[in-house]
């Protein structure tokens, strides 16, 4: 993607939308870049208007951003950036490591998307460790339960979400 027009959607906190999955237009998410690199792209979402939490992409699953549509519009109205959420990131040596580190850090919930499209295949949990190759992930299924280990390959990674409404829900039944 172009980054002085990453830059000006960055600059502007211009709620966009973006499309990850070629054969299904419907699949996108809307929000706002926070900042980029030359691999990942970190995210704002926004559902319904309200924060959904952050979102990492891979630069190159995107193929189309839209703007000022009626969709981005609407979701303008109705979030009010001067209560946007902050989120106090620590920036490593790339925004996977950012986002890697302050799941761990903070011991949250992410889930990680293997599949490059929305939600089609995902898995939920804790970061364990990871390196430039592998991510492990101690897994919890969605009751809750510990659901052993998972070992991602780093290439393999569509996009990852933290505190969205579905790792929040899922971070609440573990904590019980």
């Amino acid at each position: 993607m172009n980054s002085k027009i990453l830059d000006e959607f960055k600059s502007n906190e211009k709620i966009v939308s973006l499309f990850t999955d070629s054969e299904d237009v419907l699949g996108y998410c809307s929000g706002i870049v926070l900042d980029y690199d030359e691999d990942y792209l970190i995210f704002n979402s926004i559902e319904d208007g309200n924060d959904d939490g952050l979102m990492l992409f891979n630069t190159s699953d995107i193929f189309r951003i839209d703007t000022d549509g009626k969709h981005e519009k609407k979701l303008d109205s109705l979030f009010d950036k001067n209560n946007k959420k902050e989120y106090k990131l620590e920036y490593g040596e790339n925004l996977l490591d950012t986002v890697l580190d302050y799941s761990k850090k903070n011991n949250l919930v992410i889930s990680v998307c293997l599949d490059y499209s929305l939600f089609d295949d995902y898995v939920m949990g804790f970061v364990s460790s990871y390196d430039e190759e592998t991510l492990i992930i101690d897994s919890y299924d969605e009751f809750g339960e510990a659901d052993g280990k998972t070992y991602i390959n780093i290439d393999d990674i569509g996009h990852i979400m933290i505190l969205s409404s579905s790792e929040k829900a899922l971070q609440e039944k573990i904590n019980l």
